[in-house]
């Protein structure tokens, strides 16, 4: 039943039961169940631009129990309110879940954000000793002293364990030896053992740097080294050697292993 436009009533008009009936009872009855159309006496659904709220003390939402779909939709679900840019959800509560836009107070929580001036401490190494092999074997006529390893014995002082304690991490392997003789150097594996699995991270050492005579033809001494990343290392106990795969004779290495928690 539409709205009909009040009747201006004029003197000694007779009031007649369908005139009382349509400017009271049908109007009535559409103010009671009108559907907000737009049309005369039935108002609108969508509120004029500029609408001011201050005379407004507070606004509940009636609690819709999921998030809007609608771009430039605001509703409550559950306990937080809730907009949905056309894109995505952003909650009005304070630390939401990953992946979802929330405010964040500070903090070190997985759903926190850190301040701005915050600062980063590395943590200590599991590692930070240099190791040495033993190379005092031989006489004391010897030119160089020196010590020959057999193919799969650990070359002394070079085996180093770290032990990293998050997820994902990286451990760097820094390695030295120096030799009487190139092609050793290609007779040195940088090994790693977890859990009692060994793998061999790399065949010979491959920065080599050769030491000659006056001559430039008489070789002298040898020297390799190796810098090595090891990532997305997780929680166990990994131990890193240099270990011969041939008959090589060493007069000095050393190896490195230390850990970078990320």
């Amino acid at each position: 039943m539409a709205w009909v436009t009040p009747r201006t009533w004029a003197d000694d008009e007779i009031v007649t039961a369908t005139y009382l009936n349509q400017q009271i009872r049908d109007n009535m009855n559409a103010l009671t169940a009108h559907t907000h159309g737009g049309s005369a006496g039935d108002g609108s659904a969508t509120l004029a631009s500029g609408v001011s709220f201050t005379g407004l003390a507070t606004t509940t939402f009636a609690d819709q129990s999921g998030n809007p779909s609608v771009a430039g939709r605001l509703q409550r679900n559950g306990n937080n309110l809730v907009y949905y840019n056309g894109s995505a959800v952003i909650t009005l509560s304070a630390d939401a879940s990953a992946g979802t836009g929330s405010l964040r107070s500070l903090g070190t929580g997985s759903t926190q954000a850190s301040a701005g001036n915050h600062t980063h401490t590395p943590t200590t190494p599991s590692t930070s000793a240099l190791t040495g092999s033993n190379v005092l074997e031989g006489g004391g006529a010897r030119t160089f002293r020196t010590k020959t390893y057999s193919s799969g014995e650990t070359l002394d002082g070079t085996s180093k364990t770290v032990t990293p304690t998050l997820a994902n991490n990286l451990v760097i392997v820094v390695c030295f030896v120096s030799t009487a003789n190139a092609t050793e150097l290609g007779d040195i594996d940088i090994k790693e053992t977890v859990s009692a699995s060994e793998t061999n991270v790399q065949t010979g050492i491959t920065a080599r740097i050769y030491e000659k005579d006056a001559d430039d033809v008489t070789q002298r001494w040898v020297y390799g080294a190796d810098y090595i990343e090891r990532s997305d290392r997780t929680v166990a106990t990994y131990t890193y050697h240099l270990e011969a795969n041939d008959d090589v004779t060493i007069s000095g290495a050393w190896l490195v292993a230390t850990v970078v928690e990320a």
